[in-house]
């Protein structure tokens, strides 16, 4: 008696049918079978795997043909594709967006082969098919996160660059306005010892313009230390002198130093101030804040308004007010503001000058001592900007 020997192969051929159909059946991969020489080429065949990815059952799969998973998506170049495959007798792969019976869609591996009649004819293809919607959404996303980085480092390199030309331009500034400044208080200091007789008399005809070249020199002055303020914040080495300082005295100080404008201008400025209160600031960064918020509440004020000045002590929180009755800001000019060179239009924006660097210093130096500035305005009623700071 011969014992078969259990590892030699077993060909197909001499499998039958039922162990052929049994092993299709079992595999878990979507298969089919479509018989390319009847009209619509129909799918002859599914295992139960097709049957469940695609949610047709096998009435209404067999005698059908695959169009039932082309819906809104579905690339027609593909299908075109696949039409052309099974007219030529060719092989083909591709990836398409499917649609199950319930409408859901999904990216179907479609791959398809021939099945050669032994005369080298073809009516059969054997059609598998895999959702690779999870493969296919990974891939997307790897692009898309590859994408993003591409873009973040566009973006940091044209930083970077900006960085490079805000410095450059800071630097510009700076330089450009030292070089200015030195001629600039020269003609000063000429034109006053002329106008206080160092020269000998001056003659009334000539006066007027000395006296009016002299106060276009002082404002040319002013716009020049304005820059090179703004060049010093903006380069970031900034520092702060604090030194323990009488709040109360240094706005009044502040008060007094620009009552004569209110005067001029036929305005009246009042004060609200607590007792004595010492809190760690740069007295002469403060003080000149506050007089760019005094000038900014009486260039935008029309005669006969009050502004009023107060500093209160709450908690552990020093608050200090500028409110005054002018013309207001506008809700859609409020962030504007407090942007270097901006000057926003309103009913006095044509009748006073102004470089547009007040408010921006404001804020810089309220957030350098770590305080905060708010603003409330109202169109025709007035404004108050209010600062907090730390205490301690």
């Amino acid at each position: 008696m011969v014992v078969p020997d259990e590892h030699v192969p077993v060909s197909l051929q001499s499998l039958s049918p039922a162990i052929l159909a049994h092993a299709i059946q079992a595999i878990p991969s979507p298969i089919a079978i479509i018989d390319a020489k009847q009209p619509n080429t129909p799918i002859v065949f599914a295992n139960q795997a097709l049957y469940e990815l695609t949610g047709y059952s096998q009435d209404e799969v067999i005698g059908h043909n695959f169009i039932m998973l082309e819906g809104p998506e579905t690339d027609k170049a593909v299908i075109r594709r696949i039409r052309r495959a099974v007219k030529n007798g060719q092989s083909i792969r591709v990836t398409v967006k499917s649609y199950r019976k319930d409408g859901s869609m999904f990216w179907n591996d479609f791959a398809m082969s021939p099945l050669p009649a032994r005369n080298g004819s073809v009516r059969y293809y054997v059609v598998v098919r895999q959702d690779v919607t999870s493969a296919v959404d990974y891939e997307k996303e790897q692009a898309r996160l590859q994408k993003v980085e591409q873009q973040a480092d566009q973006l940091r390199k044209q930083k970077k660059e900006l960085l490079g030309l805000n410095h450059a331009k800071d630097e510009f500034i700076s330089l450009s306005s030292h070089q200015l400044r030195t001629p600039a208080t020269s003609v000063k200091q000429y034109l006053g010892m002329m106008l206080e007789g160092f020269t000998g008399p001056v003659p009334k005809r000539l006066h007027v313009f000395i006296k009016t070249a002299y106060d276009s020199n002082e404002r040319q002055l002013t716009i020049i230390n304005d820059l090179l303020r703004t060049a010093r914040l903006d380069s970031g080495k900034y520092q702060l002198m604090l030194q323990p300082t009488d709040i109360c005295k240094l706005a009044a100080e502040a008060v007094e130093e620009y009552r004569p404008i209110f005067a001029m201008r036929k305005q009246k400025i009042v004060t609200d101030f607590d007792t004595e209160i010492e809190v760690s600031v740069d007295p002469l960064e403060l003080k000149i804040m506050l007089l760019n918020l005094l000038e900014n509440a009486s260039k935008y004020s029309p005669e006969g308004t009050t502004t009023t000045v107060a500093v209160r002590k709450k908690g552990a929180e020093l608050i200090m007010s500028v409110s005054d009755q002018g013309v207001g800001i506008r809700a859609a000019d409020r962030r504007r503001v407090f942007e270097k060179f901006t000057r926003v239009d309103n009913d006095l924006s044509d009748t006073v000058s102004g470089n547009g660097l007040g408010l921006y210093f404001v804020k810089r130096i309220v957030r350098l001592h770590g305080g905060k500035l708010k603003m409330a305005s109202t169109p025709g009623k007035g404004t108050t900007f209010t600062i907090t700071l730390p205490t301690s």
